[in-house]
């Protein structure tokens, strides 16, 4: 018996199920028969209708993942600054961290609360201990009182 895992929100149908259905429509079937044979909406049929062109790739599904990056989103150059500062002294404080950034890298961003959720993820994969992540929140809350 197939199960769902509690990761998935839908059951995706099989590429194999999305060909045949496309092609059975294709060939001047209606579209009630096709969607009844093959227990699929009739918006997903017109929709794989639609992107198909022939092969079973076509059909596949694509990544929903923008193709650049947030226009407020740390710059390559300026992650590769945090790294190398928190590789040279890991247990750097995010104060001290920001203050070595703007004095000696020229690091330009205000520090806001709002600026600091776009670093936050970053340094959490980095700083793996939760002492470390509380004294950054601490820190953050500290900078907007």
């Amino acid at each position: 018996m197939n199960t769902i895992t509690h990761s998935q929100r839908y059951l995706p149908h099989e590429i194999n199920t999305k060909f045949y259905a496309v092609k059975l429509y294709r060939s001047g079937v209606g579209v009630s028969f096709v969607c009844r044979r093959y227990h699929i909406s009739k918006s997903s049929l017109l929709r794989w209708n639609k992107k198909f062109d022939g092969t079973k790739e076509s059909l596949l599904d694509k990544s929903h993942r923008p193709l650049s990056k947030h226009p407020n989103a740390h710059t390559d150059e300026e992650l590769k600054w945090i790294r190398d500062y928190h590789r040279r002294n890991p247990k750097i404080s995010v104060c001290e961290l920001y203050g070595k950034l703007r004095a000696n890298k020229g690091y330009s961003r205000h520090p806001h609360l709002k600026n600091h959720y776009n670093i936050i993820p970053f340094l959490c994969s980095i700083l793996h201990t939760k002492a470390l992540l509380v004294q950054l929140l601490l820190v953050l809350a500290m900078l907007h009182i």
